[in-house]
């Protein structure tokens, strides 16, 4: 079965069904009703569950068997614009205006501005080959979510900039995705954006970074 989601509602197609020369998609039903809020995105998990994010929360589809979560529910927002799914099972909403849901223990979290991320507006998001998830945004750049070290230190952080324990603020190198919008927001332009390969002698490069040694940066 392939789905569609359209401004119009939600689609499908049996692809058992399909004759030579005709395409017929049939409009995904919940209890007899069809859903007809604008669809922004479809994830498909590896236990073959349907999310689908629209104007009105999220529909999850199963084995012919549907339910609809929204804010009554926990959810951060009701417009989802993004769907992922982390190492570890849990589920990552994406909305427009309230930032992000974490669904993890049949509850859900909520993550905003407040948090680190970027834009409370997440447009997109990106589970990379190291389990951590990018998160873009409409109009304020990403950010990146460590998920090895946010685990081990029992946190959550978005941000590049952080504070030494000597009160030094700088930019994490291993945090920085490069977007230089802090550059932007710094009323003293004082931080600057390497373009070329850093050059680290060879026993420099070879210790373990620590933003508290500031080596190797």
């Amino acid at each position: 079965t392939v789905y569609v989601g359209t401004n119009k509602g939600l689609n499908k197609l049996d692809l058992a069904k399909i004759n030579i020369g005709f395409i017929h998609f049939d409009t995904v039903k919940i209890n007899g009703k069809p859903i007809l809020s604008p669809v922004y995105e479809l994830f498909n998990d590896d236990e073959n569950v349907i999310w689908a994010g629209t104007s009105t929360g999220v529909e999850r589809l199963q084995n012919g068997k549907s339910k609809s979560i929204g804010r009554r529910n926990g959810l951060c927002n009701t417009v989802i614009d993004a769907i992922i799914k982390d190492r570890d099972g849990n589920y990552w909403f994406g909305s427009f205006g309230g930032g992000l849901s974490k669904y993890s223990n049949n509850s859900f979290s909520s993550i905003t501005e407040k948090d680190g991320i970027a834009s409370n507006s997440v447009s997109a998001l990106l589970r990379d080959s190291k389990d951590n998830i990018w998160i873009g945004t409409y109009s304020s750049g990403i950010s990146k979510y460590d998920f090895n070290y946010c685990k081990a230190k029992d946190t959550m952080l978005f941000e590049s900039i952080v504070q030494r324990k000597d009160g030094l603020v700088l930019i994490d190198s291993n945090r920085c995705v490069g977007c230089r919008f802090c550059m932007a927001a710094c009323p003293y332009s004082s931080r600057v954006f390497n373009w070329e390969d850093p050059k680290i002698e060879p026993e420099i490069a070879a210790k373990e970074y620590s933003c508290e040694t500031s080596v190797p940066q």
